[in-house]
């Protein structure tokens, strides 16, 4: 009897460490830690911490370093993860092209590479696309003079009737622009046309004006990131 005694109280004490220890089984599922992230960084994993810990939201760091949080509050935590990620991330390089032009009409684009050569201007002919266009590229040092040499050309291209204009493709880059433009005391006039049931708003200005719209121009790309259409 004694002999069983003993035999019976290992077993009761197994049994009863398996039912302590495998109570997570019959918690709510809200109240397990049942999801884990983990980054390589250490100030993304430490600023999520630190996110977790203001938004009152309850985790564990386990021994493998994941955090460890509640299925309830997945959303939540992968959202700010996302945004902790992505605002630690090094943004992206983006290689500024060397000032350039092209011209679709083979005799403007003669004309402005014949007053390039008079003026004794350097400049190269290349593909700066995919597409195979190409462009006239000159150093940046050149910059103002070639401006100008551009703007006799279109203007003479236009017969003097068209005055430039340039048009963006979001309201919200038409809208940086144009506070440039009023910045810098530059006449300008907004006009809307109606083109496949949509409206399209370019900015005209005058030709005498163009070295220094051009440089804003270039300023709104490179500030707002986005490519015009002139």
């Amino acid at each position: 009897m004694r002999k069983l005694f003993f035999l019976i109280i290992p077993l009761l004490i197994m049994i009863s460490s398996w039912f302590i220890f495998d109570l997570s089984r019959y918690l709510p599922p809200d109240l397990i830690f049942s999801r884990g992230i983990k980054y390589e960084s250490a100030e993304v994993q430490k600023q999520l911490t630190n996110k977790l810990k203001e938004e009152n939201i309850p985790f564990r760091i386990n021994d493998e370093g994941f955090i460890e949080y509640r299925k309830k509050d997945e959303d939540r935590v992968k959202k700010m993860a996302d945004q902790i990620h992505i605002a630690l991330s090094p943004a992206p390089k983006v290689e500024q092209p060397p000032p350039n032009t092209s011209f679709s009409n083979p005799e403007t684009h003669k004309l402005f590479v014949t007053l390039l050569q008079k003026e004794g201007i350097p400049y190269r002919i290349d593909s700066l696309d995919d597409k195979g266009n190409k462009y006239v590229i000159w150093d940046l040092s050149d910059d103002e003079k070639v401006l100008n040499l551009i703007a006799q050309v279109k203007q003479k291209a236009s017969g003097n009737d068209i005055p430039p204009s340039i048009s963006f493709y979001t309201k919200e880059h038409t809208e940086y622009f144009i506070n440039l433009l009023k910045k810098a005391d530059i006449p300008h006039k907004v006009v809307k046309q109606t083109k496949q049931q949509s409206i399209k708003i370019y900015i005209e200005y005058e030709w005498e004006d163009y070295v220094r719209v051009k440089k804003l121009i270039r300023k709104t790309i490179a500030e707002a990131n986005t490519d015009p259409k002139t």
